[in-house]
């Protein structure tokens, strides 16, 4: 796996120190999160931000039932629970038990259809566990975005990639930034913040917003990585 440069090392630090980091995520593509893996193993990273629905939670199986009991049936309590297990371990525990996957048809999202590039979500949150670093699913509850969409659509059928195309994407940008600003609000978190999240979400268009500003709406600097390649050795 690819490594940072040492002189990005220092600059990526500096930017935590005063903003949101955000990295733009080609999903197919590994070079996003190698920046984002080195950065929880070198920077002083407080929370890791993920696009995965933020209702994200074990499976239905006995064996899962009785893992989320254990640490907490969220994703994001499980990231807690675990706290200290070695990377592998936690990334394991998490992908046997299905934080990160789930039955419903709406939230079957690209780390289930082949897109999830190495190293893979279920990994950044296990170096992000061993380091004791919360891990946050951000992303909207999908099946919410499905309501918003036939509501507006009055009637007219939706087509399969609604989620994913224009008026999806903006649904979910704004309420992913309120999801964000929920949780600096609550953690009292303000810096130190490190999302991973798709490159297709990051600007607007003639028919949306763009994630980026809806973060600055809210009052919420970040710092935009657009090109992540450029910061590996």
């Amino acid at each position: 796996m690819r490594v940072l440069k040492g002189s990005a090392i220092k600059l990526l630090s500096k930017k935590l120190r005063w903003s949101l980091v955000l990295i733009a995520d080609d999903h197919g593509k590994s070079e996003a999160r190698c920046v984002v893996a080195d950065m929880l193993r070198n920077c002083d990273v407080k929370t890791l931000l993920l696009e995965v629905p933020s209702d994200s939670r074990a499976g239905s199986g006995c064996i899962a039932s009785r893992v989320g009991m254990f640490y907490g049936s969220s994703l994001a309590q499980a990231a807690l629970g675990m706290r200290g297990m070695k990377e592998e371990a936690a990334a394991n525990l998490l992908g046997d038990n299905g934080y990160f996957s789930t039955p419903d048809p709406y939230q079957n999202g690209f780390t289930q259809v082949g897109l999830d590039a190495e190293p893979n979500l279920r990994d950044l949150a296990g170096i992000a566990i061993s380091k004791s670093i919360p891990v946050v699913p951000c992303d909207t509850n999908y099946r919410a975005v499905v309501n918003m969409l036939n509501t507006s659509a009055r009637g007219e059928p939706l087509p399969n990639n609604a989620l994913f195309a224009d008026q999806g994407i903006n649904f979910r940008d704004q309420l992913t930034a309120r999801n964000v600003a929920k949780y600096r609000k609550e953690s009292s978190i303000y810096t130190g913040l490190l999302m991973l999240w798709g490159v297709n979400h990051m600007k607007g268009n003639a028919y949306r917003i763009g994630l980026v500003q809806r973060l600055s709406e809210l009052q919420i600097p970040v710092n935009l990585i657009m090109d992540p390649v450029r910061y590996l050795a």
